[in-house]
């Protein structure tokens, strides 16, 4: 079995039971409690129990790691300097204009406009019909208004969008209109630095975090305090074996498509730093929204687009959102 498909096996979360010998117990909280003196932390009851399947997931994965035929020539995958062949670029355009838009006039109310795609807010700019501050003050309010709910600001960060926005205003009112992002606000989505994972783990002020169920990220951080620094050296040197797998069966494919969330194209992309662009292709019977994703090779950023773009102008998908009630929560 090639390469990249033994690690596509091995990406779902469903392992525990593969590739144990009969003989071996599955580790225990008070396994997990004897290895926190070690390594100077102290979890809760609970949190060894929660913890416990991600980590008999972990020693399937590992047996898989030291299985793996790993040259000492085989070096960290610590960037991706992949020697991927280098075929000629497929003839795509490498630029590409804007697709045709319908007029658009500005609502009467401001916030009709929320779910504006950008291109209608950016023609609401550029003919001057509402200004970058209006659509900040605008997002901000509604950003303040639902997130009790919705959960989802880290921090705002309002004088510096204030002040961009004015900029951006004031060089459009000269002229100097720059493009179709010019003036429309952005939310930055922001993770904690790396180097703070260890710290809150440490510190146990990972446990205030919103989200506490076994998929969450503070469960995904403690478990890591569990892996043994061979097995991570080994992982990162089969990754540089897989990176380049997936750059020989890539010459041979200009994009393919996979959804989102199912299979394991989204766990292998991860791994191996190909493009992908996604974009919305529906709904859920429970109106929540999915979406598919065109991925291509290496550098192949351009076909990549090439092709999502097509399927985007073939369809309205992206011009849907589903019906919102906030209010009533």
């Amino acid at each position: 079995m090639p390469l990249w498909q033994k690690c596509c096996a091995a990406l779902p979360a469903t392992t525990r039971a593969r590739g144990l010998p009969h003989d071996r117990l599955p580790i225990s909280p008070d396994h997990i409690a004897a290895a926190e003196t070690l390594l100077g932390l102290e979890f809760t009851p609970a949190q060894r129990q929660q913890m416990r399947n991600v980590l008999n997931d972990r020693l399937a994965q590992f047996a898989s790691i030291r299985a793996a035929d790993l040259d000492n020539s085989i070096p960290l995958s610590l960037n991706f300097s992949v020697d991927a062949s280098d075929p000629a670029p497929a003839t795509v355009p490498r630029s590409f204009r804007m697709s045709a838009q319908q007029s658009v006039s500005r609502p009467a109310d401001l916030e009709d406009a929320a779910f504006y795609t950008v291109t209608q807010l950016a023609e609401l700019i550029r003919s001057r019909q509402v200004t970058s501050l209006e659509l900040t003050e605008m997002y901000l309010r509604r950003l303040k208004r639902h997130d009790p709910v919705l959960q989802c600001v880290t921090a705002y960060t309002e004088e510096l969008a204030y002040a961009q926005a004015k900029r951006a205003d004031s060089e459009i009112a000269l002229g100097l209109y720059c493009g179709p992002l010019h003036g429309i606000p952005r939310v930055i989505l922001a993770a904690e630095a790396a180097a703070a994972f260890d710290t809150i783990t440490r510190d146990g002020s990972v446990s205030s975090m919103k989200r506490q169920d076994n998929s969450a990220w503070p469960n995904v951080f403690r478990a890591a305090r569990f892996i043994p620094p061979v097995e991570y050296i080994n992982a990162n040197r089969v990754r540089t074996q897989l990176m380049h797998e997936m750059a020989r069966v890539m010459s041979e494919v200009d994009v393919y498509i996979s959804p989102s969330y199912g299979g394991s194209s989204l766990g292998l992309t991860n791994l191996t730093g190909h493009p992908t662009v996604v974009l919305p292709n529906g709904f859920t019977d429970k109106g929540m929204p999915t979406s598919i994703t065109f991925v291509g090779g290496l550098f192949k950023e351009a076909e990549t687009l090439a092709v999502a773009k097509a399927y985007q102008d073939a369809t309205d998908w992206h011009l849907q959102y589903p019906e919102l009630d906030f209010d009533s929560k």
